[in-house]
């Protein structure tokens, strides 16, 4: 009953707007997230969150004139699947040529990704937005999603908005991702990957 009351707000949102305002590059999407609810290590600098079933509502709605991004690694989305639904992968971070192990991280160490900014203008240019369009950015949990929006408000884009539980979703107390998360909400995905979507400078 929650859910559906909370799709039906989220839709009368939505629906109240004019098809005028969805074609202008400066839209503001519906806050579905407050800052309150995020917690801090994924909190952001512009405060702009939703979650994965809305990022995916969202998308449907206003289509072009807003850009979906998958920023995880390319293994991780080789390995664990994405979805249809973004336009366009480009890593936030990525891992080394041979992938050493990271004892403070305690999985195999990434590197910042020097060419994620460039990325996101590609995509932006692809789909003939501005770069105050708005920005959903999906990694694994909101980690990284949250500093790649901080990275992209610094480099002068505005509106990326992070999903907060990312494709995987958190953690378990049993250290398993079966808490939240698009796979977790029996969203679209797969393991095939669009070979037009990928980032290769």
């Amino acid at each position: 009953m929650r859910k559906n009351i909370k799709k039906i707000a989220l839709c009368a949102v939505l629906c109240g707007l004019s098809l005028g305002t969805i074609a202008q590059s400066s839209i503001t999407l519906p806050q579905t997230i407050t800052p309150d609810q995020v917690e801090e290590k994924k909190k952001t600098k512009n405060n702009k969150y939703v979650d994965s079933r809305h990022a995916k509502q969202i998308k449907e709605f206003y289509q072009d004139s807003v850009l979906f991004l998958d920023i995880r690694t390319k293994a991780e989305i080789a390995y664990v699947g994405s979805t249809s639904m973004v336009d366009g992968f480009v890593s936030y971070m990525e891992h080394e040529p041979f992938m050493p192990w990271s004892d403070t991280q305690k999985r195999f160490a990434m590197e910042p990704n020097a060419d994620f900014v460039k990325g996101v203008a590609h995509f932006l240019e692809k789909k003939g937005l501005s770069k105050d369009a708005p920005i959903i950015l999906l990694c694994r949990s909101g980690d990284r999603s949250a500093k790649a929006a901080d990275l992209l408000l610094a480099s002068g884009y505005p509106n990326a908005y992070s999903v907060v539980d990312g494709f995987e979703g958190d953690l378990s107390p049993e250290g398993m991702r079966t808490v939240n998360g698009w796979k977790n909400k029996s969203l679209k995905w797969s393991y095939k990957v669009d070979k037009d979507k990928l980032y290769n400078p």
